[in-house]
């Protein structure tokens, strides 16, 4: 009835429907048919996960439209509709940090070309900073296995271009998730549901309820995820030190990447960037009104403050963890 009651508003919005439709496929066909592989390897990437949002959203409508409704109530419908809302933002969030660290890497390749190409035998590695020393040091053995084993010369294959290789290979295998990583989510959930425990829901007009519960939820589900990420972190630069140094000599240094393999290393990765999406979802769709509702202007600045804190400390990190894999790798 209401399409037939309205034939010039359903033919507006039929028709933008179909054009904004177009748009996207003739962008996905140019982009599927460029040369570079790894442009390929996204679009494959983003059809996926957008296939699973769109096969949740189709099942939220059948569900509402077919099961009676003294069989599900409006709250888990509008909570569904919700989690499918947080898993697109997710899924899109993913993409662009993805696309970002694609873009970050060829950044860093070409400035170690330069470096490799300029000055790094003439550098002293003690009297580098960390990230140049740790390069110089790998260099130098790699052009010495490069050279004395194989017979090969380093112009052959710049240690920057294996590296990059290995680095651009890293990131198509964490472009593609793992059902693995959805799944370790339901942690991360599960963490928020025992912090929403010790600060139950009250009035919203409640102003040191609203500051409590958003440093809580910081605090747990930003920082605890940042703690986990660090950790990794840590791990990662101490044994690759002791590699460059010559503390720890092993044949295959994959098995230096924390969890012993390079797969399972990068679906770790998956998994605390995931974790950061969620903590960047349930922000905006959630916990940004809490604090909107702050009142007292101090109360204001130490959220915000907190909540970008390990964000900040993610995005700034997680180029060099994943040049540091590829090192290992």
């Amino acid at each position: 009835d209401l399409v037939l009651q309205n034939p010039q508003e359903t033919c507006i919005i039929f028709v933008s429907v179909i054009l904004i439709s177009a748009f996207l496929e003739y962008v996905l066909q140019r982009v599927g048919n460029v040369d570079n592989r790894y442009a390929r390897i996204m679009v494959n990437t983003m059809t996926q996960e957008v296939t699973i949002v769109g096969v949740l959203a189709l099942f939220l409508m059948f569900t509402v439209s077919t099961i009676p409704k003294r069989f599900i109530t409006p709250l888990y419908v509008a909570l569904f509709s919700w989690a499918n809302m947080c898993l697109f933002f997710m899924a899109s969030f993913f993409v662009l940090i993805v696309l970002f660290q694609f873009a970050v890497a060829n950044f860093d390749t070409a400035g170690w070309k330069n470096y490799e190409e300029g000055r790094v035998d003439s550098d002293e590695a003690a009297q580098l900073p960390f990230r140049y020393k740790i390069y110089k040091l790998l260099f130098e053995q790699y052009r010495d296995e490069l050279e004395r084993v194989m017979g090969i010369p380093t112009s052959t294959l710049p240690f920057y271009e294996y590296v990059g290789t290995n680095l651009r290979k890293s990131l198509v295998r964490v472009s593609d998730l793992s059902y693995r990583t959805w799944l370790s989510l339901c942690f991360v959930v599960f963490a928020n549901l025992l912090r929403t425990k010790l600060t139950p829901w009250v009035d919203q007009s409640n102003e040191d309820h609203n500051f409590y519960n958003s440093l809580l939820f910081i605090g747990v589900v930003g920082f605890g995820n940042c703690l986990v990420f660090l950790a990794f972190f840590g791990l990662t630069q101490r044994r690759l030190l002791h590699l460059a140094t010559g503390r720890i000599k092993v044949e295959n240094p994959q098995t230096l990447i924390p969890f012993g393999t390079v797969k399972r290393g990068l679906e770790f990765l998956q998994m605390i960037t995931m974790a950061n999406n969620w903590y960047m979802t349930l922000f905006v769709t959630g916990n940004a009104k809490a604090m909107a509702n702050l009142t007292v202007g101090w109360h204001i600045a130490v959220c915000y403050c907190a909540f970008v804190v390990p964000l900040v400390v993610f995005v700034g990190l997680l180029p060099w963890t994943y040049y540091s894999v590829a090192l290992l790798a």
